[in-house]
């Protein structure tokens, strides 16, 4: 199998001493890295978000996680945290922040995504058989908020100096839109963090649904995600983590059958592309960190949403007909991400990076809340499943226009701030 040759690949790297050390560690920025990562598997039965399942899950195929990456250039903190669930929204995000035992040092840089898991539990409210009732188990939606401040902690605590590492590719076969077949993004980008001697960690960035197993599965897993982890781990070590990008409209698993040997198809290709990527990776030269956060408020358009709140279905802060949400920007030397507050369609993030000036871009879709779908102005569809889950016609663009202002307002500047 592939994944074997790269394994191979990494332990004659090893052997020969030069095991990741890029040769130049005296030469270029002075980085350090931090990653963990923490099981936030349901030890009881739980609604699984997605699809019209009747019952609760019947038990586990794989664990769920919560993955951390943290990265500082000695002045400045970022923290990216990404998890095995569905969702969270703003108002969960801000309680893991305050959370967090960090004395104020970067809680303002925390970005808490989840990989929008369509096998995991809910915790938005949505999928409870009893449609007058949530989903959602607050004594297990209080432990991941738990688990996640935590694992953000030791993420922290771990930070190591290290070589950030930068790659690209392009990944083919295992997904397509559903709703625009010609407007696609198969961007794999890859920031790894490596010491001389071992890898730390691996943060993944990728946009497409975690559903290769849809509504006749009622077993916990992470999906494809689980076969990415367990293919990068394997070969290389460290946290393997997957942060999910501009994934709706819908960018979905491309697959023969609904199952767990396709997952694992489609996990291994993604993990062998990323393997094949690093083997001739950037080296991250500027030690420049710069990071903002801005918050925005929108109209509530949709009247489901304003029913499922009355009805105490969906627990979040809305103020009369408006929601709070965020978007954010983080520069890493040659990276630049932006952060999005739910399921932006592919042309949103097409655009986004289009718009970046560095030679490494991301999209970190689903971040500190979930919005539902955003939609380009151009292509909303008054009649279509994605504008039923979506909170207004012009939060798409609302979203984008904002983090173009940020974009523009980022370029060629350091430091952090919050606005």
């Amino acid at each position: 199998m592939k994944c074997l040759s790269h394994i191979l690949f990494y332990m004659l790297f090893a052997a020969a001493g030069l095991m990741l050390s890029c040769g130049c560690r005296d030469s270029g920025a002075d980085w350090t890295a931090g990653f963990a990562s923490a099981r936030i598997t349901p030890d009881t039965p739980q609604w699984l978000a997605g699809y019209d399942r009747r019952e609760k899950s019947l038990g586990v195929h794989d664990d769920i996680w919560c993955k951390v990456a943290a990265f500082s250039n000695g002045r400045d903190t970022v923290v990216i945290a990404a998890n095995d669930v569905i969702g969270l929204f703003r108002d969960d995000v801000e309680e893991i922040r305050q959370a967090v035992d960090i004395s104020n040092r970067c809680r303002d840089r925390i970005f808490i995504t989840c990989t929008h898991n369509h096998s995991g539990p809910d915790l938005l409210g949505l999928w409870n058989a009893d449609r007058s009732k949530s989903g959602v188990d607050p004594a297990y939606l209080s432990y991941v908020k738990h688990v996640i401040a935590r694992t953000v902690e030791k993420a922290l605590a771990s930070l190591q100096s290290a070589d950030l590492l930068l790659a690209s590719t392009e990944v083919e076969g295992i997904s397509y839109n559903g709703r625009d077949r010609e407007i696609t993004d198969n961007s794999v980008v890859v920031l790894q963090a490596r010491t001389a001697d071992r890898v730390i960690g691996t943060l993944v960035n990728f946009a497409c649904h975690p559903e290769v197993l849809t509504g006749g599965n009622n077993l916990i897993t992470s999906d494809y995600a689980h076969y990415m982890y367990r293919g990068l781990e394997s070969a290389s070590g460290g946290v393997a983590m997957l942060v999910n990008g501009a994934l709706g409209g819908m960018l979905t698993p491309l697959v023969s059958e609904h199952s767990f040997a396709e997952a694992e198809r489609c996990g291994t290709v993604l993990a062998d592309a990323v393997l094949s990527a690093l083997e001739h990776p950037t080296r991250m030269a500027s030690a420049d960190l710069m990071c903002r956060i801005k918050e925005m408020r929108l109209t509530l358009e949709n009247p489901g949403f304003e029913r499922l709140y009355r009805a105490g279905i969906v627990r979040r802060e809305f103020q009369g007909n408006t929601v709070l949400t965020e978007v954010g920007i983080v520069r890493l030397g040659d990276l630049t991400a932006v952060s999005i507050p739910g399921e932006a369609l592919p042309k949103i993030g097409l655009r986004l990076k289009e718009r970046m000036s560095t030679p490494f871009k991301m999209v970190f879709g689903l971040a500190n809340d979930e919005l539902g779908y955003l939609i380009p102005g151009e292509d909303w569809r008054a009649d279509a499943y994605e504008e039923s889950m979506s909170v207004a016609g012009d939060a798409g663009d609302r979203i984008e226009a904002a983090l173009v202002e940020l974009i523009d307002g980022s370029s060629g500047g350091t430091g952090s701030s919050m606005q």
